[in-house]
């Protein structure tokens, strides 16, 4: 055993010494770690197209990969400087559009023409097609994190990460979001609200209501649809497992709801089965649309069963996405 590790060791060895430095000729793969084989020799991060274009200027160990470092590499891209600001996000630039009223520069997420959209980054080079499929992940997730989330977001979503499926390496981990400090606040804030308990059945509650508004995307303006989100943080406390359906949510004349789906809480969105085994915690999303042009202030009104369990919600329609993050949002 002590000789074949030697072995292993030593090929190892050889292998790591006959990778290529600064400057040599190369194929892909042929560079050592933190250098890239761009116009057939090995180059810094710094001096890839992939640094001029997106600011993937560093090397980052634990993406293996260029990526940037700090903001610094951003304001580097092509992007960043016709639009002059952007920020890191994880392992990617995010871009601020002057002409925008929205953190991420007019939300480009892309859901609205979501087949589209993904159409047109399979034409892409995978590396370029990567980056921008997690830039719109990234606005999603900051979105939904804050309460609002559609069926469209969602549907793009999946969209999304089946592509980003066929373009990251065996073994490589999906991009994820960070949870951001104003939305963990919020998440703290409704699990500390107390639960209604009936048939075996814990359940906390919290229900969003999105009145119809506009947004400045690309410096246009973009109607956004009246829609709502509804939290369930449920328990089985009983002794035998549970299968739920999806509720149904009975609102006042005038605010009619038009529920699609429920998944579960940070998964990509595929349809809960509804199935709660005994003691068994899940965090559940169900999101739709309002039929009705409900306005933002407008009063909304909801009843609704969850197993047993009877929830009667009053409420006002709330106005933009980032309406429910409060004085704390950045």
């Amino acid at each position: 055993m002590r000789s074949a590790a030697l072995v292993v060791f030593l090929i190892s060895l050889v292998l790591l010494s006959c990778r290529k430095n600064e400057g040599e000729a190369c194929t892909p793969g042929e560079c050592r770690k933190d250098l890239v084989c761009e116009g057939a020799k090995c180059v810094t991060c710094a001096e890839t197209a992939g640094c001029a274009q997106h600011g993937d200027c560093s090397w980052r160990e634990e993406a293996d990969r260029c990526a940037p470092s700090d903001d610094a590499d951003c304001a580097r891209s092509e992007a960043c400087k016709k639009r002059r600001e952007c920020y890191r996000f994880d392992t990617i630039c995010i871009e601020i559009d002057p002409n925008g009223d929205n953190k991420e520069g007019g939300c480009p997420c892309g859901c609205d023409h979501s087949e589209e959209l993904v159409s047109e980054l399979r034409a892409q080079a995978p590396d370029e097609a990567l980056v921008n499929a997690r830039r719109s992940l990234a606005t999603i997730g900051e979105r939904e994190q804050l309460g609002y989330v559609t069926e469209a977001m969602i549907e793009h979503r999946l969209r999304l990460r089946a592509l980003e499926s066929e373009l990251v390496g065996p073994g490589d981990e999906l991009f994820s979001i960070a949870l951001a400090p104003r939305a963990r606040a919020l998440r703290d804030e409704r699990a500390a609200a107390p639960a209604r308990v009936g048939g075996g059945l814990a359940v906390r509650a919290e229900l969003l209501v999105f009145g119809a508004t506009t947004e400045i995307v690309r410096g246009k303006s973009k109607d956004l649809r009246p829609s709502f989100r509804l939290w369930l943080g449920l328990t089985n406390v009983g002794s035998v497992g549970r299968s739920l359906r999806m509720p149904e949510l009975e609102g006042r004349p005038g605010a009619t709801f038009d529920v699609r789906r429920w998944y579960v809480e940070d998964g990509d969105g595929a349809p809960w089965d509804g199935t709660l085994e005994p003691g068994e915690e899940k965090s559940i999303l169900l999101v739709g649309y309002m039929v009705e042009d409900v306005l933002p202030g407008a009063p909304v009104t909801a009843r609704y069963v969850v197993g047993e369990v009877p929830i009667s919600d009053a409420l006002v329609a709330l106005g933009r996405w980032d309406a429910h993050a409060g004085p704390e949002h950045p």
